[in-house]
């Protein structure tokens, strides 16, 4: 994965002919954006991990589902009260 964007970046150096930005510019540009894309995606994979651990949340994803699909009518189904 990480080959497939640093071709993208050597490629997008090696072109000429762009008149309003140098490609140097575009360089750096990239990698700033691959930074923000690759700490976003980290996040956003702890974000996950952390709600897939979390028993609470496995509860409601179950429920969730459940209702769906019209096998739980509502709260009482669940807890029996």
């Amino acid at each position: 994965m990480i080959n497939m964007f640093n071709e993208k970046i050597y490629l997008v150096r090696k072109r000429k002919g762009w008149a309003a930005v140098r490609p140097s510019a575009w360089f750096q540009f990239l990698w700033w954006w691959m930074l923000i894309v690759a700490v976003a995606t980290l996040f956003n994979l702890v974000y996950w991990l952390t709600m897939s651990l979390s028993v609470g949340q496995q509860e409601a994803f179950v429920t969730q589902y459940l209702r769906v699909y019209h096998l739980l009518k509502d709260y009482d189904d669940i807890h029996g009260d």
